[in-house]
């Protein structure tokens, strides 16, 4: 059976200028603090890409676990010492569509 995916499009707000290896482990870090390295295997969370001018980025999960990845991204208010924002900008089930 395949596994069903979703997109999500996100909006880091930060005073620093962030790289893309900043989001990652921002993001690998919330999400294990939060649920643990069995959790994060089951949300099966993947970075795609991240925009550094604009601050947006998107991540792959799976389906059942949206709710669980916008905890994740809601929980990092700290990147490098810097205060920063993540919002959830638009989920979708492709690609394409996520980016629109």
């Amino acid at each position: 059976m395949r596994v069903k995916r979703r997109y999500l499009k996100f909006k880091i707000e930060s005073d620093r200028r962030l790289t893309r290896r900043d989001i990652i482990d921002a993001i690998h870090s919330a999400g294990t603090s939060l649920f643990g390295d069995y959790g994060m295997s089951l949300i099966n969370l993947q970075f795609i890409e991240f925009d550094e001018s604009t601050g947006h980025g998107v991540v792959r999960c799976a389906r059942e676990r949206v709710d669980d990845v916008r905890a994740v991204l809601a929980t990092i208010n700290n990147i490098r010492g810097a205060p920063s924002a993540t919002r959830v900008v638009r989920v979708s089930g492709t690609l394409k569509g996520v980016k629109r």
